[in-house]
């Protein structure tokens, strides 16, 4: 009897252990399946975003790709108009000033290639004519005409030719440009190679100081005409003088944007990528771009010269790039 009422409570135990086992055992697998679904949710949301980032990032270095080769394809139109300043000098036998002024006007460069700030001609004189040469100048009506700046050295250098010659440019006018380091560095590289070259950054002296922008220069040489010109001893020997642009960075590149459209920014360095040798930027022109998401570096060798320019996304470049497949993934799952 006692034996009997001791095993009677013992079925009771085992129901209720094993609904309490259930009961784990359907909760673990609905933890599970939740836990399941968040990690698919979250990882779907993941590589989605990391694709898209992926795809959009290509499609901006392909943008910043084509702003690159338009800056180029305007700095290569900027120099056949040297070209075509040369071949001037080479089909007469004497460039007036009148006629390098109708060949400037001719061209109507305000309209077709805005952003350049003139075309000019610098003359090379050694330094036995170079009185000869200032007392030339004066008799043409210029009786103030001197090479600047002031002192003696072997050769000198005389931009004699600026279209229009007006406003800033007529500051340049006698300015010696072999004078100056950076100037000379690629006045020398244009002769000896007998192509245009580039100059690095310089401080213009058509600045009058407003409005002041960084500037750098273009130089195609001007040899004597029929001569042999196939070695650097020949063409130092024969130089004219250049045919030449000066350029104020800002007030090119501006132009440039207007062509180029507005969803990226972009900084122009001289060289290497420093804040000294920074020769644009153009947050300066549009506002209101801040920090981008996509960036990349391109390198720009052009005319003999190095340029690094560094690209970054604008809010509108990203408003037209933007996706919320992947975030839709992430919420719709949680």
């Amino acid at each position: 009897m006692s034996t009997r009422l001791m095993t009677q409570p013992f079925p009771t135990a085992l129901r209720t252990e094993n609904t309490l086992a259930e009961a784990v055992r359907s909760n673990f697998l609905a933890w599970f399946a939740l836990l399941s679904i968040l990690i698919i949710s979250w990882a779907a949301w993941y590589f989605m975003s990391v694709k898209h980032a992926s795809l959009v990032q290509q499609r901006f270095d392909y943008r910043a790709e084509m702003a690159r080769v338009s800056l180029v394809v305007r700095i290569q139109a900027y120099e056949q108009i040297l070209r075509g300043g040369v071949a001037l000098f080479d089909s007469s036998e004497h460039v007036s000033r009148a006629e390098w002024r109708q060949y400037i006007q001719s061209l109507n460069l305000d309209k077709t290639l805005p952003g350049i700030q003139g075309v000019g001609f610098s003359q090379m004189i050694p330094a036995k004519e170079k009185s000869e040469h200032e007392q030339q100048i004066r008799a043409e009506g210029f009786p103030d005409y001197t090479i600047k700046p002031e002192g003696g050295r072997p050769i000198y250098s005389s931009i004699v030719f600026l279209e229009p010659f007006s406003g800033r440019n007529l500051r340049a006018f006698g300015y010696d440009m072999f004078s100056e380091p950076t100037r000379r560095f690629a006045m020398e590289t244009a002769r000896d190679s007998g192509v245009t070259a580039m100059s690095g950054k310089v401080k213009l002296v058509q600045e009058n100081g407003e409005d002041q922008q960084p500037g750098f220069l273009m130089y195609a040489p001007v040899y004597a005409k029929n001569t042999t010109l196939d070695a650097i001893e020949a063409r130092r020997e024969n130089l004219i003088g250049f045919v030449y642009s000066p350029f104020r960075a800002k007030d090119l590149m501006r132009a440039l944007l207007d062509d180029t459209g507005k969803d990226l920014d972009f900084k122009v360095y001289d060289e290497t990528a420093e804040a000294g040798n920074l020769l644009f930027d153009s947050s300066t022109v549009i506002p209101g771009g801040g920090k981008g998401r996509y960036k990349t570096t391109l390198e720009l060798d052009i005319f003999q010269h190095h340029w690094v320019i560094l690209y970054e996304s604008r809010p509108e470049f990203e408003a037209i790039t933007r996706d919320d497949l992947p975030a839709s993934l992430g919420i719709g799952g949680s």
